[in-house]
């Protein structure tokens, strides 16, 4: 009896350190996602929205108002909390990566928060660390759920106030409930989309907490029941009338109305829609082996139907993801969390199940909460060494080189983030195109001229301007850096028998440089050093120089026959870099390798 029960406790021991080991292991992974993740962050390329959304940032943090100093048609309250974050005293760079680590900053929370309630709602440390891996790790929501927007902070904060109500319903707290239900009120304040997205289900659940407190039906409900409803509500409530408050005392509830509301309803019918496909096919095709396993889990975990808690926030994200026309990836973010989230718990009640009665045979098992892990190196590696923000980060240190505090920079998505706009504040897409055309068609020209501008970037939604307006950037900036122009002009090549006659517009005055520009193939450089003295006259006047003051106002050149073309330029020669290698500035998505940058040492 002595050996069976010493051989017993050997056992036990042994199972502990295996667990031990176990939840070592998992701890380690969790730490080594989340840096990967950060990592990510700090160099994945900076999509269009989050120059708009990190833009609006330093704005408020300027004292501006939205809605009365600037247009902005998302709700504001994660931008303007941000504000408060940003470092006046930081560089341009540093201050674009604080906004990422912003970003980064809810997807730890948030990982925290899983963990928790996986714990509380079974006692397992192996799936907490789990919980707090797997959901963060799947590349298709990954892909985005490092961007700094409102959609994001909107997710996270409605996962938080979520597993917040499942923490609650096991650890009574008056103070908990009041916390979920004002982070929840938040989460509608980043975005109207968490509304669209599962924000129906805290109604419901508070329905439900009413209806059925004194009925045979509270156990069967009891997974959807609010501990504390009135509390929580409350603390909801507060959060929004606070919000209403200080937009009345602002004076911009009407115009927040006029835009959010009514606009929001009115951009949303004329935004183009497209496949959603487009953007998971590709996914698809290089994670299949490890996404249908989670998916299996996920299914299997639903197969329990109601009596799990993530169920009917899932259903709901499903169906919402349905009522979005343009589903860009940044909107499935929730939809993978709570597949990650549905995933860990079927599986580790799977292994649950699977336990073995005490012995030696059962000695193992806790080996299985570390299957999952081989998931990680696919999901993660999808989107590893892909993508870059290099070359988006140093037009943000020219922009900060060149330019004053005051300085206007053209710009379609705030890529100039910590500078001035111009009027419009930028430019949204076709559908304000067509929701504002009078003001595209009449007034947006006369306000790039009286904006002075000193540079422009050229992103992507440059096409879609009106032609007076892509005239206009392109006869009064010339190339500096990437996507980066710098105000100037160009003159034209001449035949050899015959010279021209150019007006210029100058809307800046100031000394601007002479140059040789590229031209056309094949065309050879003049004898001389400064060529242009002969080649180009101003005002009728000879040049003697490679610098020339320039007043605002028309100015006519006159170019001689056979001449090259030359660069006047508000930035000395010495200021340009090798030429723009012409890849977009912003790009909205990188989800096809082939359109992924190269990295250093690519082939």
């Amino acid at each position: 009896m002595v050996g069976i029960r010493a051989e017993a406790g050997r056992a036990s021991a042994a199972s502990r350190n295996l667990r031990f080991a176990v939840v070592v292991v998992l701890a380690i992974a969790a730490l080594a996602s989340l840096t990967f993740i950060h990592d990510f962050g700090r160099t994945r390329f900076f999509t269009i929205d989050e120059f708009q959304w990190g833009h609006a940032t330093w704005l408020v943090a300027e004292g501006e108002v939205p809605y009365r100093d600037f247009y902005e048609h998302h709700l504001p309250l994660g931008y303007v909390l941000h504000s408060l974050l940003l470092q006046d005293d930081a560089s341009f760079v540093e201050r674009a990566l604080r906004l990422r680590v912003i970003a980064f900053a809810y997807i730890a929370l948030t990982a925290l928060m899983l963990a928790g309630a996986s714990y509380a709602a079974n006692r397992s440390v192996e799936e907490s660390l789990l919980s707090a891996i797997l959901p963060a790790s799947l590349g298709f929501g990954l892909m985005s759920a490092v961007d700094y927007r409102g959609d994001n902070w909107a997710t996270f904060s409605f996962l938080i106030g979520l597993a917040g109500i499942e923490i609650n319903q096991r650890v009574r707290s008056r103070i908990l409930a009041a916390a979920a239900g004002a982070v929840l009120a938040a989460a509608v304040l980043m975005t109207q989309k968490i509304v669209l997205l599962g924000g129906f289900v805290v109604a419901l659940m508070w329905l439900v907490s009413v209806l059925v407190r004194r009925t045979p039906w509270r156990e069967r409900l009891e997974v959807m029941v609010l501990p504390y409803p009135s509390i929580f509500v409350a603390a909801g409530t507060g959060v929004v009338l606070i919000s209403l408050l200080i937009g009345g005392w602002l004076g911009v509830l009407g115009t927040a109305y006029e835009i959010n509301i009514l606009q929001a309803l009115r951009h949303e019918g004329l935004y183009p829609g497209f496949s959603a496909m487009r953007y998971i096919a590709p996914y698809l095709d290089e994670t299949i082996l490890t996404t249908v396993p989670i998916l299996i889990f996920a299914i299997f975990h639903l197969a329990g139907g109601w009596k799990h808690f993530w169920t009917l926030p899932l259903l709901a994200a499903l169906l919402g993801i349905l009522t979005i026309r343009a589903p860009f990836p940044y909107n499935f973010v929730l939809i993978t969390y709570l597949l990650g989230i549905c995933a860990v718990r079927g599986y580790c009640e799977l292994v649950r199940r699977l336990r073995p009665e005490e012995g030696t045979s059962s000695l193992a098992w806790p080996l299985l909460y570390l299957a999952p892990l081989a998931l990680l190196p696919n999901q993660l590696g999808y989107l590893s060494g892909t993508s870059n923000n290099e070359y988006q980060l140093e037009v943000l240190r020219k922009i900060e080189a060149y330019t004053g505090e005051d300085d206007v920079v053209i710009d379609s998505a705030g890529g100039a983030l910590f500078r001035p706009h111009r009027s419009y504040y930028w430019y949204q897409g076709k559908a304000h195109i067509q929701m504002f055309d009078d003001y595209w068609e009449k007034q947006f020209v006369p306000d790039l001229r009286a904006s002075r501008a000193p540079f422009w970037i050229r992103s992507i939604r440059f096409v879609q301007l009106p032609r007076s307006a892509k005239q206009y950037a392109r006869s009064h900036y010339v190339p500096f850096h990437e996507e980066l122009y710098v105000l100037g002009f160009t003159t034209p090549e001449t035949p050899a028998d015959e010279r021209e006659t150019v007006e210029i517009d100058i809307v800046r005055e100031g000394d601007y440089y002479i140059s040789r520009n590229r031209g056309k193939k094949g065309s050879k450089p003049r004898p001389g050093r400064q060529p242009w003295t002969r080649d180009l006259r101003l005002d009728a006047a000879e040049i003697s120089g490679a610098r020339v003051h320039l007043k605002e106002g028309i100015h006519t050149i006159t170019v001689a026959a056979g001449a090259p073309s030359y660069r006047f330029s508000y930035l000395p020669p010495s200021a340009f870099g090798p030429p723009p290698f012409g890849r977009h500035h912003t790009p909205m998505f990188e989800f096809d390798r082939d359109q992924r940058p190269k990295q250093s040492g690519d082939e």
